[in-house]
Parts: C-alpha cells; structure tokens; sequence
C-alpha cells in the first residue's frame, strides 16, 4: 500500500514538474512571438530617427501589432511626401532665386572685365592675381551660361574647384582641400550648384568673417 502510494506521489510530482517546465517553454515562446515584432519595430523606428525613411516593415499581420505597423509605414509615406514636397519647393524657390540673378548680370561686361584685370595682372607679373581672375571667370560663365537647372556631377566638380580655389588663396594655408569623386558618379546628373553652398557654409561658419 505504502509502496502504491509512493508510486503515485511520485507520478504526480513528475507530471506537476513537466507541467511547469512545458508551461515555461510555452511562455518563452509566446514572449518571442510577441517581443520579436515589437524589437524589430524599435529597430525601424532607430532607423528612422537616422533620417532613413526608406525602411521596410512587415504589415502582414493582422493582430494589434500590424495594425501598429501599417499605422508607422503610412507615417513614414507621409513623411516622404512632406520631405519631396519640401525640396521640390526650395529647388523652385531656388530657382527664382537664379533666374532673378542672371537677369541683374551682364555676363559680358563681367567677363571683359575679369579679362582686363587677368591681362593687367600679367602685365605686373602677378600670375596670382591671374589665376584668380581667370578661375572667377569660369564660375560666372558656368553660372550664367545653363539654361538647365540640372547639369552633370563633372561640371559640378570643376566649378567647385574654381571656387576652392579662390578660398584657399584667401585662407592661405589655412585651407588644405583634396577632391575625390568615383569615376562611374561623374557623369550621373545633379541640381545646378548644389555642392557649392554647402562646401561655402563651412567657409561661413567655420572661419572668422574678418579674415
């Protein structure tokens, strides 16, 4: 009797055990299942905050958790838009900005009158002041001569070029600059002087003005 009665004690303490444990690997599960989405949304989110609104979610679940993605991936289109919307408006804005000012240039007079102080300057043997003269030349006759707002990333280059110039012989040798460009990018298509500004609003804000 004793010896049944220990036999089913023990049966019981074994079922209860595997009980517990299966309870556990079923809750270790159910946790992943339901984490998982969850950590690869944070994930996304993180992305996002990098400026990269360009991620994929999965929206084809149909519980609380999809609904929660589809929500965030609609966010993100909308995000987009804005951002399109945004640039297409400052390209626009930026282009009335142009057009006002080739309209005051006379690009002739300029030229001419680069020419002369490029020809007085050669005179004095002041190949410097020459140089300068000549790459200023360039830059308003890259300026002045698009009619197209969009222009290959090489004419972009060497009009950057022109303008580091004249600042590196401004800053002396406060500016030591070196151009890389991968030879397949040259001949992809950028927004007319859309490097410069950028590369000129360091000279802005990180040299004293007065220099």
């Amino acid at each position: 009797m004793n010896i049944g009665a220990t036999h089913i004690r023990q049966s019981g303490t074994m079922i209860i055990f595997i009980s517990i444990l299966l309870t556990i690997l079923l809750s270790i599960f159910v946790a992943g299942e339901v984490t998982k989405p969850i950590i690869q949304l944070s994930k996304t989110m993180e992305n996002v905050e990098e400026n990269n609104f360009k991620v994929k979610i999965n929206t084809y679940r149909l519980d609380e958790i999809g609904i929660l993605n589809r929500k965030f991936q609609e966010m993100l289109a909308r995000i987009r838009e804005l951002i399109e919307k945004d640039f297409k408006r400052e390209m626009e804005k930026k282009d009335a900005q142009f057009l006002a000012l080739q309209a005051q240039i006379n690009p002739h007079f300029l030229y001419n009158t680069l020419q002369v102080i490029g020809g007085m300057a050669i005179k004095k043997d002041a190949k410097e002041i020459d140089d300068v003269s000549q790459r200023l030349s360039r830059m308003f006759r890259y300026i002045t001569k698009s009619q197209n707002s969009i222009v290959q990333i090489h004419e972009e280059v060497n009009h950057l070029n022109n303008y580091l110039y004249i600042q590196q012989i401004r800053f002396h040798d406060k500016v030591n600059i070196q151009l890389f460009v991968d030879e397949d990018a040259k001949n992809g298509f950028i927004p007319l002087l859309t490097i410069q500004p950028l590369i000129e609003n360091c000279f802005i804000h990180g040299f004293d003005s007065k220099i």
